[in-house]
């Protein structure tokens, strides 16, 4: 839960959450410092790319839409959004007055045109699963719960996404979560943001018993 133990404890499980704790636990999976600052998706994106982690081309100027190397789609963000908001979609100049009025156009993020959106969950360095974000009628450039998209678990692996998002996590310094993943037409994976407290969807949740399974290992429980 999100309530703060008034107890002391061993270990602190840090589900994205950054509540004070009466006494200082032995050891905490998750910092507050970490979850300070993965909280701000534009200083996340650019700790990953400073750390070699592949991501879209992103830039703080809204695009310009009259120089035609700034033409195509892009994605306008806030720089603190969870839940699939905070972003909208920029084809035109129109676009961009819009996404500023409604706050979230922070810094611009280039379209790459996508086969497939991905979330592999991580856990001290190894990847627990992966689910794809899929839809059979929902909008097909802004992938979010509003707009009808599911996450659906898969029972094969994918080394190359796995890995890429165990190194996100690590320049990130996240000891668990998920990592969302884009494969675009060409083939190639960008990483778009980290999660510290992603969603699971209940007990039946894939997710949820890898997860469970991990930090039963990990503390010996």
């Amino acid at each position: 839960g999100s309530t703060p133990p008034a107890e002391r404890q061993d270990v602190l499980i840090r589900w994205g959450s950054r509540a004070r704790v009466r006494f200082a636990p032995a050891r905490v999976l998750n910092s507050t410092s970490v979850l300070q600052f993965s909280s701000d998706k534009l200083a996340m994106l650019q700790k990953l790319g400073e750390n070699g982690v592949a991501v879209p081309p992103f830039q703080l100027e809204p695009p310009n839409f009259s120089q035609w190397w700034q033409g195509g789609a892009w994605i306008a963000r806030s720089r603190h959004h969870q839940g699939g908001q905070g972003f909208a979609l920029c084809l035109q100049s129109q676009d961009v007055v819009r996404a500023q009025q409604s706050g979230c156009a922070d810094y611009f993020i280039r379209y790459i045109p996508t086969q497939g959106e991905y979330r592999v969950h991580c856990f001290l360095g190894q990847a627990l699963c992966t689910a794809q974000k899929v839809s059979e009628d929902g909008d097909l450039h802004l992938r979010n719960y509003h707009n009808g998209w599911r996450f659906h678990y898969q029972d094969s692996s994918n080394p190359e996404m796995e890995n890429l998002a165990c190194r996100a996590m690590q320049a990130i310094g996240l000891d668990f979560g998920a990592v969302d993943i884009i494969q675009s037409d060409w083939g190639e994976y960008f990483v778009l943001e980290t999660n510290s407290a992603p969603g699971l969807d209940g007990e039946n949740c894939p997710g949820f018993h890898r997860y469970l399974q991990a930090f039963r290992a990990e503390l010996g429980l």
